[in-house]
């Protein structure tokens, strides 16, 4: 309400004022009031600042610690209970990536480079892959070799006995 009667203000004498115009006079823009401030961004969004808070263990309430100003973009420890922040040098972390969404920041041999570094663990991990594949089926053969199906049949005897001899298969 406040932020309308500052721009109704500014622009009470022009007489061609429709909703469009109206709406664009808000934008890029800081309105000044008792509480805080409000800014409206370059197409009409609101920057707010952004409060983070806490609980205080001695007076068991929840105290605001930092605030971060979007316009400014840093983050300002309000309050001695505030622990450091963990991003270098107060700043807040890049609202990209560092070559971009699409790679279109960074050069082509740093894209190149970053391309080739997943092929390479790849090669990597399928070589370590094929080699471990490899030392099991050796293990395995090795293990197998003194198995009843691999006797050889020079190694086998055959005894004839005459059908008179009668052989005992009981088990006691």
């Amino acid at each position: 309400m406040l932020a309308s009667a500052e721009v109704l203000q500014s622009v009470y004498l022009e007489t061609d004022l429709d909703g469009k115009r109206f709406a664009q006079l808000f934008w890029n823009r800081t309105f000044q009031f008792p509480s805080r401030n409000l800014t409206i961004g370059p197409y009409g969004t609101r920057v707010v600042d952004v409060v983070f808070s806490r609980l205080n263990i001695t007076s068991g309430g929840i105290e605001e610690n930092w605030r971060y100003g979007a316009t400014r973009k840093t983050i300002v420890a309000t309050s001695t209970r505030a622990a450091s922040w963990p991003w270098t040098g107060g700043a807040p972390p890049l609202d990209h990536p560092p070559c971009g969404y699409r790679g279109e920041l960074c050069s082509a041999t740093t894209r190149a480079f970053a391309a080739e570094v997943p092929a390479v663990v790849a090669a990597m991990a399928l070589t370590a892959l094929v080699c471990s594949i490899c030392c099991y089926l050796k293990r395995l053969k090795a293990d197998s070799s003194a198995g009843w199906w691999l006797i050889c049949d020079e190694h086998l005897v055959t005894a004839v006995l005459p059908k008179s001899t009668k052989l005992d298969l009981s088990f006691s």
